[in-house]
């Protein structure tokens, strides 16, 4: 797993690439501390380059969720693919983690 952040005003994108497995989402905890912490308006998860997620890196994703949630931040979702998409989609979670819902103006997990 890669991460790429980058930050716009009082919006912060996070491009997740390669795999989100048990041991990447370990990984990914202390930067879901450091989004939550920022208090931002807005996070954008850029998925396109995500190749393979399995349940683990699911939750990490679902957690990053909660945790901006509690604090007021809303999260979008977008350009999710592939396999993530039908883990997505599986196990139905859209509701929390609306996929590709940068492609639908205003929609937003908040």
């Amino acid at each position: 797993m890669h991460c790429t952040r980058t930050y716009r005003d009082c919006h912060t994108t996070l491009r997740i690439e390669g795999v989100l497995d048990g041991d990447s989402a370990i990984e990914l905890r202390p930067l879901i501390a450091t989004l939550v912490a920022a208090r931002q308006l807005l996070v954008t998860l850029d998925l396109s380059s995500l190749e393979l997620m399995d349940v683990l890196g699911l939750a990490a994703l679902a957690s990053l969720y909660k945790r901006l949630r509690e604090v007021g931040t809303s999260l979008r979702v977008e350009r999710v693919q592939g396999q993530p998409l039908a883990l997505i989609r599986l196990l139905r979670l859209e509701q929390f983690l609306p996929p590709n819902s940068g492609d639908r103006a205003g929609v937003v997990a908040s």
